[in-house]
């Protein structure tokens, strides 16, 4: 079952997934269920209230669902806005900001968002002027999630990306802290981690 929503919540529908829920919170499969509790805090919250219709689960694993759906958007929510920072710092205002972020699909914004996009991923990854390790692994954490979300095509600064996490969770200083917030990556972006999705990564 693992395997099977491994790479991403696209691999396996929101009812299968609530069913083991609803199965592994009734037996106390504890392995099972804190899998499938991020898996299933990755999905909509139009989605989980379709899982949770099907399937019954208690009050307290669906509270637990949320927060952590929260605390994915907040980390999200803050790595949009630490990179449009980017913006500022290069003199546009408040309003161009946003404008780009609105229009970006637009073919003329396409190709300036995406070069901006990884030259501060790729300053993210490189972290060499960071003295404190801690800032460091939050950095590459960062350029990680970005890099997944803005530049999947790019497969050397995917590449890139993943070694340099690879290597700061080998690190004595990966702390609770640190392994929370890769519990809370999505499972494609875990899997590539772990070596699952390509190999030469």
């Amino acid at each position: 079952m693992s395997t099977r929503f491994s790479d991403g919540k696209e691999s396996g529908n929101v009812t299968d997934l609530f069913y083991y829920l609803h199965l592994s919170e009734k037996h106390t499969m504890t392995t099972v269920l804190d899998f499938c509790t991020l898996v299933a805090s990755e999905f909509a919250a139009s989605d989980r209230h379709k899982g949770m219709s099907e399937n019954q689960i208690s009050t307290d694993l669906e509270l637990k669902i949320v927060k952590l759906a929260e605390e994915r958007h907040e980390i999200h929510s803050q790595d949009d806005r630490d990179l449009f920072e980017r913006y500022k710092d290069k003199g546009y205002s408040k309003t161009d900001k946003e404008k780009i972020i609105h229009e970006y699909t637009l073919p003329q914004f396409v190709s300036f968002y995406y070069v901006e996009i990884k030259v501060r991923v790729s300053w993210y990854n490189k972290g060499n002027d960071v003295n404190d390790k801690t800032e460091a692994f939050r950095r590459h954490l960062r350029g990680l999630r970005l890099a997944f979300l803005h530049c999947q095509d790019d497969k050397e600064l995917i590449s890139k990306a993943v070694k340099t996490v690879r290597e700061d969770m080998k690190d004595e200083g990966w702390n609770i802290e640190f392994q929370h917030q890769y519990d809370l990556l999505p499972q494609k972006i875990k899997s590539y981690l772990k070596g699952r999705l390509v190999v030469e990564f």
